[in-house]
C-alpha cells in the first residue's frame, strides 16, 4: 500500500512534482544538537545522505558540511529524528518544503572527517528494528504488566495481541489497529513463551510471532508499526516505465529456485510425555503446476522438504496455516530484483512494483 493522498501520507502536489523531468529536491534533517540551539534543520549543510530501509534493519549515513568548524563541539549521539524527503512543489500548488516523513532514527555515532578541501561531520544512525534488537524483554521489568508476569501464554492471546504487547508494552510505541486479514494473525492463539532464557530482545520475539503469519511489520513515522499483508498477490502498488513517468533507469530481475520447496509442520506432541501419540502434519508446497494428486513431484529440479516442529499446535488446520505462512515468508524474503529510479516518495517497504520496459 504505497503512500497516497487518501491515507494522508503524501500530497497530490508532491506526486505530480515527482513526474517532472526537472524538479528541485528538499530534505529535512532536523536533529537536537544537545546544546543551546535545540532542534536544528541541517538541510543547508547536507553533503550526502545514504538511507537504507530493509526488512528488519534500517540505517542512515549523513554527511554535513563542517568547513567552518561550527559542528566540532556538537554531540548529537543518542538523539532521535526522522528524515523528511520531498521536493519544491510550488509549480503544482504546493510548498517549497513539501515532504513525507520516514520512520524514526537514532544517532548512534558521529565522526569529524577532515580531507583535502573539505571537513565533514558524519552521522551514523539506526532505526526502529535496530532499537528493538537492543531492548531485552523481561516480564515485570521492562514495562510489561498484568499477565505478562507469567512467562508463558497458553493460547490466551492472538498473535496480533502478543505483537501489540511487545510493541506497546515493552517499547512504548504504537501498533496500528485492524490488521489485514490473513486468516491467522487475529484468530490463532499460540502457546508463546516470553521469558525464554537467555532473555530475548524485542526484535527476536516479534520475528517469532510474525513467522506464525503471512504478514509483515512495517515501521512508520512517529514510532508506529503497521501490519502489512498483500491480500491480492497480483495487486501492484506502483508502476515504473522506461519511457515516461514514473521513470526507472535500470532494472535487473532474476529467477531463483526456492529451496526448500515443501514445508512440513510436525505438530500435536503430548506435553506431558513428550511422545507423538497422534502426530498431526501440516504441509505447503511451491510447485502446484508440477504436483500430482498422488503427491509425486515432477518439476525440473527435485522435491526439497524442510520440516518444522511446532509441538503446541493440535489440529491440521493450524498446522497447514503455519506451513503456508513459513513458505510465503521464504518466498517473499528471497532477493530477486533490483531497480534504480529517481526517488519516489510514494514507495514504501513491502510495496509491490511493476516495471514496463519499452527499450529495444
Amino acid at each position: 500500500m504505497a503512500r497516497t493522498v487518501a491515507n494522508g501520507l503524501i500530497t497530490q502536489a508532491l506526486i505530480d512534482t515527482q513526474k517532472d523531468a526537472s524538479r528541485t529536491p528538499y530534505i529535512d534533517i532536523s536533529i537536537n544538537d544537545n546544546a543551546a540551539a535545540g532542534v536544528v534543520n541541517y538541510w543547508s549543510r547536507l553533503e550526502y545522505l545514504e538511507y537504507t530501509e530493509e526488512p528488519y534493519r534500517d540505517r542512515a549515513i549523513i554527511g554535513l558540511n563542517n568547513r567552518d568548524n561550527a559542528l566540532d563541539a556538537i554531540d548529537m549521539d543518542g538523539q532521535s529524528f526522522a528524515i523528511k524527503l520531498g521536493y519544491d512543489t510550488t509549480a503544482h500548488g504546493g510548498s517549497t518544503t513539501d515532504t513525507v516523513t520516514y520512520p524514526t532514527l537514532w544517532v548512534k555515532s558521529h565522526q569529524i572527517i577532515s580531507d583535502q578541501g573539505q571537513r565533514i561531520y558524519q552521522i551514523y544512525a539506526e532505526g526502529m528494528w535496530m532499537r528493538l534488537r537492543e531492548q531485552r524483554v523481561i516480564t515485570g521489568v521492562t514495562g510489561l504488566q498484568g499477565e505478562l508476569y507469567s512467562s508463558i501464554f497458553n493460547k490466551t492471546r492472538t498473535v496480533y495481541d502478543l505483537i501489540e504487547l511487545i510493541i506497546e508494552g515493552a517499547m512504548g510505541w504504537t501498533l496500528t489497529d485492524n490488521p489485514p486479514d490473513d486468516g491467522i494473525i487475529d484468530t490463532f492463539r499460540p502457546v508463546f513463551e516470553i521469558n525464554r532464557l537467555p532473555f530475548e530482545n524485542a526484535a527476536a520475539l516479534l520475528y517469532r510471532l510474525i513467522w506464525m503469519t503471512k504478514e509483515y511489520l512495517r515501521p512508520r513515522a512517529g514510532l508506529t508499526f503497521q501490519c502489512v499483508y498483500p491480500q491480492d498477490a497480483d495487486a501492484v502498488d506502483l508502476t515504473y516505465y522506461s519511457n515516461k513517468a514514473n521513470w526507472f533507469t535500470e532494472y535487473v530481475e532474476k529467477t531463483i529456485l526456492l529451496i526448500p520447496n515443501k514445508i512440513l509442520v510436525l505438530a500435536n506432541q503430548n506435553p506431558d510425555t513428550g511422545d507423538w501419540d497422534s502426530l498431526v502434519v501440516g504441509e505447503a508446497f511451491d510447485y502446484p503446476d508440477n504436483f500430482t494428486v498422488a503427491g509425486v513431484y515432477t518439476g525440473n529440479y527435485a522435491e526439497i522438504i524442510q520440516p518444522f516442529v511446532v509441538a503446541s499446535i493440535t489440529n491440521e488446520t493450524d498446522a497447514d496455516n503455519r506451513a503456508s505462512a513459513i513458505l510465503v515468508r521464504l518466498k517473499a524474503e528471497t532477493l530477486a530484483a533490483r531497480m534504480v529510479a529517481p526517488h519516489d516518495c510514494q514507495l514504501e517497504l513491502y510495496d509491490k512494483i511493476s516495471v514496463v520496459d519499452t527499450r529495444t
